[in-house]
Parts: C-alpha cells; structure tokens; sequence
C-alpha cells in the first residue's frame, strides 16, 4: 500500500489553478521525485497531465497520463488517466487507441469515470464509423 505522505506540494496546486501551468508542472514532478511512494504521487502526475492538455501540448499530456497507469496502476487516479488519455488520443485523431483506452475506463470501478467514458465512446465509434476505410 503507498504511504501516507504530504499532501501535494501547494504551491504546485495554487500554481495549476492560477494557470501557471508550467511553474505547476515543476512543482509536481519535484513533489514525485521527492516523494515516488506516497499515496498522492499519483494525483500530482496526473495534473502534470491536466497542465500540459491544457497548453494544448497533447503528446506531453499523453505522456503524462500513460506514467499514471504504468507507474500506479491501482491508484485511485488509474481511472481518470485512462479516460484522459482517450480524450487526449481523440483529439490526436488516434480513435482507435482512444476507444481502447476508453474501454478500458468503463471497466474501472469508478462509476463517474465509467459513465463519462461510456458517453465519449459514443461520439468515437461515430467518427470511427465515418471514417473512410483505408485502401489496402
């Protein structure tokens, strides 16, 4: 089980919801290098994520989110990374590595992320279906 440990760091937190993503970014990878066990290292990689997603930097946010799953698979931000990670491969135009993500996110026990997902792949299977299908 991860340890207890500090909450994330909040200077990194007032810096993410202040906007300062790049400053926030630094905070948290700092709070992980520092702290790789605790039980909330999970959290600040995921806003690491959420930070670069939000400059619109999709390779560095799928990145993110793919350290998320490889490094806590079990944490309570698994979840949230899959479904990230669909949206962030969607707007890549990467629909079938975004579905299987997705997929993956309905099966989680969170219910929330499990719904969202669900509504997601809806509008993915469409595109997926209108997609001309490619010429051998």
């Amino acid at each position: 089980a991860p340890i207890a440990g500090p909450q994330v760091v909040p200077p990194a937190l007032s810096d993410y919801a202040a906007g300062q993503f790049q400053s926030a970014i630094s905070g948290f990878e700092s709070y992980i290098r520092q702290f790789p066990t605790f039980e909330r290292a999970d959290e600040a990689q995921q806003y690491i994520g959420d930070a670069h997603r939000a400059e619109m930097r999709l390779t560095e946010a799928l990145n993110a989110y793919n350290l998320v799953i490889q490094n806590y698979p079990t944490g309570d931000q698994a979840p949230w990374a899959y479904y990230k990670r669909g949206l962030v491969l969607r707007s890549l135009k990467r629909l079938e590595e975004a579905r299987a993500s997705l997929e993956q996110a309905t099966k989680m026990p969170n219910k929330e992320v499990a719904g969202l997902a669900g509504q997601v792949l809806v509008g993915v299977d469409a595109e997926l279906k209108a997609k001309p299908a490619q010429k051998p």
